[in-house]
């Protein structure tokens, strides 16, 4: 803490190593006008840029007669410092949802209808990590289709095991963090797609034969016969 005079008066320290968030300031003069202000500090030294100045200005009276011997029967008066708390600036910065690290999940395939799914834990307000009830919701959509939906939700662990899915069906998955104060933005997502399978519907070929009929349907496979069949092309000199 800091205390100046008049306007345009050097500032000089009144306290410090204040580990509240209040201070009494004694045997301040009675005909003096005060400013005060604050700065804080860190462990290793750094210091904060002061707060705007508190104003204590005294009612200018003209003194009487031994009024100053006078005024020594009174007690001074203890000027209390209060730092007002910021309710708003609370609400925006520890009264948050939790915000989830820009990683996609890791998929472990165990086969072809089952999957494990792991990701990182989410980031919470420091001043409330200990006390929310943090929770995790899987989502996943099935490509062409763009709409989420709610795989499981109200999970306590950063992992989770996927079964009974479609083998032939493309997933993809992504997280998010819940706690009391809502949820988080999603993840990024991990996609578990399926290899293509080229088989006739209702055939079994071994590959001789998925060549023949690849060729009586569709038509040669010669790769050096396609490039006959394409046109010349002027080149550059």
């Amino acid at each position: 803490m800091q205390e100046a005079g008049e306007i345009n008066t050097e500032w000089k320290s009144v306290a410090t190593d204040i580990r509240t968030s209040d201070y009494t300031v004694k045997n301040i003069s009675p005909r003096k006008d005060y400013r005060f202000r604050i700065r804080a500090q860190t462990e290793n030294g750094d210091v904060s840029d002061p707060t705007p100045p508190i104003q204590f200005y005294r009612t200018r009276v003209p003194l009487l007669k031994d009024s100053e011997n006078a005024l020594a029967e009174f007690k001074p008066v203890e000027y209390k410092a209060i730092f007002l708390k910021h309710p708003y600036y609370e609400q925006l910065t520890k009264y948050v949802p939790p915000t989830m690290p820009i990683h996609k999940p890791d998929m472990i395939i165990i086969d072809q209808e089952t999957i494990e799914l792991s990701w990182r834990p989410a980031i919470v307000a420091e001043a409330i990590r200990g006390q929310c009830n943090l929770t995790y919701t899987i989502e996943v959509r099935c490509p062409p289709s763009f709409e989420w939906r709610q795989l499981v939700t109200g999970l306590r662990v950063c992992s989770h095991t996927v079964q009974k899915l479609h083998p032939r069906i493309d997933y993809i998955f992504r997280v998010r963090a819940w706690n009391e104060y809502g949820c988080s933005d999603a993840g990024l997502p991990v996609s578990l797609y399926r290899p293509a399978v080229y088989k006739i519907e209702g055939e079994d070929f071994d590959d001789e034969e998925f060549e023949k009929e690849w060729e009586r349907k569709y038509g040669t496979k010669d790769i050096e016969k396609l490039l006959q069949e394409v046109p010349p092309k002027f080149t550059k000199n």
